[in-house]
């Protein structure tokens, strides 16, 4: 129940004290002060209960038309999502999503997957599933706390998990706690994906999260891996600030093949338009395209990633974080890896810096920032 339909409670229900409490002062007085007969004061009774009964009988009408039935569907979604549908088909169409988590759940195979990041950090996540239609996904094993800022809050791994059995449900079931009734989730203290404070995390949510989720697609099996980057760009100086993400390639899947130059996952942002990042910030956007090539080769191939380059018309200070810049993104069922992605300064003089996916580099008038996103795996051998 909200805290508005509960405040609505209580004050229906001290409307209804009150208008009792009334009634029994009003037959009070006719009995000590007023001179009214037994027909009278019956008759009195008699509408005052009238009175009481209608009351009574409009709020349960309210408490039922805007409490109870709401209630009652929320458990009904909510046994929906932990039990399943007993008329939907345990058995859907090859290609289709499933229709409640338990059933996502019973397509998981008990099998380790493990998945390494551009600083050689691993994150690991055991799975099972019983008769029960419950899964208990162990990250024993992930690397400990990082120095750096790619540790993951606990809560943006759980997000991440049920981000990913989301996807799988075919049917539409409300996003609540009841989602992660069937799923078990292990995640060891001290580790990356459930740092102590004050571990720095500012990568965890951008970055790390969308490796968790190629480690559990990749479990699955389901496709590969999209580009798992955020590919955080951001400038400025005492004037200026600007922050945007970049789009690169999608994993292949078994029916379909990789989205190019798209956001995925957790990069559901727009980029800023050309014309008025120009007008606004002194840049030049140069070029923006996408790169042809990067995504995995296979049945259906894995999409293309995108190259940005920005050139700086007075100094300012640019910062990038990144991933898959030295691991590609992996391909599934014989379908190839994609391209890594790729961070460099070109400089006036000619020269050409390389950095790293974590980077700040100071930026003159003339140099050109460069970002080649990387490209998403492919899925299945070519035939």
């Amino acid at each position: 129940m909200s805290r508005d339909a509960a405040g609505r409670v209580r004050v229906l229900l001290a409307a209804l004290a009150g208008l009792v409490l009334v009634c029994i002062a009003v037959d009070i007085y006719l009995l000590l002060a007023a001179s009214l007969d037994a027909t009278g004061l019956v008759l009195v009774l008699a509408i005052q209960g009238v009175l009481l009964i209608t009351a009574i009988a409009l709020f349960w009408a309210w408490l039922e038309t805007r409490v109870l039935h709401p209630l009652r569907a929320l458990e009904d979604d909510i046994d929906l999502i932990v039990h399943g549908n007993p008329h939907h088909s345990p058995e859907p169409p090859a290609g289709h999503g499933l229709g409640t988590l338990p059933e996502a759940v019973n397509r998981l195979a008990a099998e380790l997957s493990r998945w390494r990041m551009d600083t050689s950090k691993a994150m690991e996540s055991a799975r099972s599933h019983a008769e029960r239609r419950s899964a208990r996904l162990d990250f024993t094993g992930t690397s400990a706390q990082l120095a750096s800022n790619y540790n993951a809050p606990r809560a943006v791994t759980i997000a991440a998990v049920l981000y990913v059995f989301r996807c799988l449900v075919d049917a539409d079931i409300p996003l609540n706690e009841g989602c992660l009734a069937p799923l078990e989730i292990v995640v060891p203290e001290d580790s990356m994906l459930n740092p102590r404070y004050p571990a720095a995390v500012v990568a965890g949510n951008v970055e790390t999260s969308q490796l968790v989720t190629d480690v559990l697609l990749g479990a699955l099996g389901v496709a590969g891996a999209s580009q798992g980057s955020a590919n955080n760009f951001t400038f400025g100086n005492a004037r200026y600030q600007y922050y945007e993400t970049i789009a690169g390639g999608s994993g292949g899947g078994r029916d379909y093949d990789g989205a190019s130059a798209t956001h995925v996952h957790m990069t559901n942002t727009r980029l800023t338009d050309p014309e008025v990042l120009e007008w606004r910030f002194p840049v030049l956007l140069e070029r923006f395209s996408i790169r042809r090539g990067s995504g995995g080769a296979g049945a259906h191939p894995g999409g293309d990633g995108t190259i940005r380059r920005v050139r700086f018309l007075e100094p300012m200070t640019a910062s990038i974080i990144s991933s898959h810049r030295k691991l590609p993104t992996y391909g599934m069922a014989g379908g190839q890896s994609g391209g890594i992605g790729r961070n460099a300064v070109e400089r006036t003089d000619g020269t050409t810096e390389e950095l790293a996916g974590g980077a700040q580099v100071e930026m003159n008038a003339g140099d050109v920032f460069v970002i080649e996103t990387p490209g998403g795996g492919g899925y299945g051998a070519i035939k």
